[in-house]
């Protein structure tokens, strides 16, 4: 489950049967954001209105009837329902596919852009704990941190600097053994302008209606045969401006993060 940064707070739903029910919400550390939330129920759907979350981070939702359930709070989404539904005016799409639908297709995408570029395009939170060996430099799992939340070695904070938005420096040696817990941001505070179109032009081909069949690796017509290009052969997606878009490659266009190699 995807939450995307909003003035307006979050409505957090679950499915009951009846009855009262109540959340409590932990954040990624375990540290308590809210416990016993009253929700209101309707129609079978129980609500609570959380009007705001500390920080990026994965929350943990637990629901009084042993419901549980994790949600990953970002800056903001690659599109929205209705930048795509502008996108495809189509009438097949308006009438058939839900809001739901698209919501799912975008987090298909999502995923699968961060998981090409080994970059996120828009800020998320992350967490990672980790073992010491007597170094002063570590490298974090994931490229592109723009700011440390927090940083802990045994529970104490510490202060540490990121360099090449991946390195995490210490002032001193962090002896072997010791227990390093880190919070930080990544991703671009500005994304690229053409994230969104291509994000589209993806999320198009999944659910959209295009006039090729997006399974189809070839086309047969009266001026010969056209072979298409093939996700996961030809890339990630398997359509050319989006592969390039998601490349490593600056001179293609690029905007994919080359991870650094500390040796």
């Amino acid at each position: 489950m995807r939450l995307y940064q909003s003035a307006a707070g979050y409505d957090l739903t679950h499915e009951v049967s009846a009855g009262t029910i109540t959340l409590s919400i932990t954040d990624g550390a375990g540290a308590v954001v809210a416990t016993d939330l009253e929700a209101t129920i309707a129609s079978g759907t129980a609500t609570v209105h959380v009007a705001s979350l500390p920080y990026f981070d994965t929350y943990k939702l637990a629901w009084s009837d042993g419901f549980v359930e994790f949600a990953d709070l970002c800056q903001r989404p690659y599109f929205t329902v209705d930048d795509f539904r502008g996108y495809n005016t189509g009438a097949k799409l308006s009438s058939t596919i839900t809001d739901a639908a698209i919501e799912d297709t975008r987090l298909q995408v999502e995923d699968v852009f961060d998981m090409a570029a080994g970059h996120a395009f828009c800020q998320r939170g992350n967490r990672e704990t980790i073992v010491g060996d007597n170094r002063a430099v570590y490298e974090l799992e994931v490229a592109g941190v723009t700011d440390v939340l927090s940083c802990t070695v045994n529970g104490t904070a510490t202060n540490v600097v990121v360099r090449d938005g991946m390195r995490m420096l210490f002032g001193a040696i962090i002896k072997a053994g010791a227990t390093i817990e880190v919070h930080y941001l990544h991703g671009d505070v500005s994304p690229a302008g053409a994230l969104k179109h291509n994000a589209m032009v993806y999320a198009n081909a999944l659910i959209g209606a295009p006039s090729v069949n997006p399974r189809a690796t070839g086309m047969q017509s009266e001026f010969g045969y056209a072979k298409f290009a093939v996700a996961g052969k030809d890339g990630a997606t398997g359509i050319p401006e989006v592969d390039a878009f998601l490349s490593a490659d600056a001179s293609k266009g690029g905007h994919g993060i080359k991870r650094y190699v500390i040796a």
